[in-house]
């Protein structure tokens, strides 16, 4: 899915971006604000990454619902 794949190298660059830049003397990344804004986006990216495979391994099995591609299309 090539819109999870932006979203994982986003939050990569996100990531070490939080580590190294500076604010009141340590990296913005230890500020309690920043950790839960890139464990969010953490969580949605493992979400949409999840039903996108749940989604392919149902249309496999022949079971896909059209609910089951609804979902990973919103999250993805």
């Amino acid at each position: 899915t090539t819109s999870v794949g932006r979203g994982q190298r986003v939050l990569e660059m996100a990531t070490q971006w939080a580590a190294t830049r500076k604010q009141f003397g340590q990296a913005i990344g230890k500020f309690q604000g920043t950790g839960f804004k890139l464990a969010d986006m953490k969580t949605e990216l493992e979400a949409a990454e999840l039903l996108t495979f749940r989604a392919a391994w149902k249309d496999d099995q022949g079971t896909m619902t059209d609910t089951d591609a609804a979902m990973a299309k919103l999250f993805a």
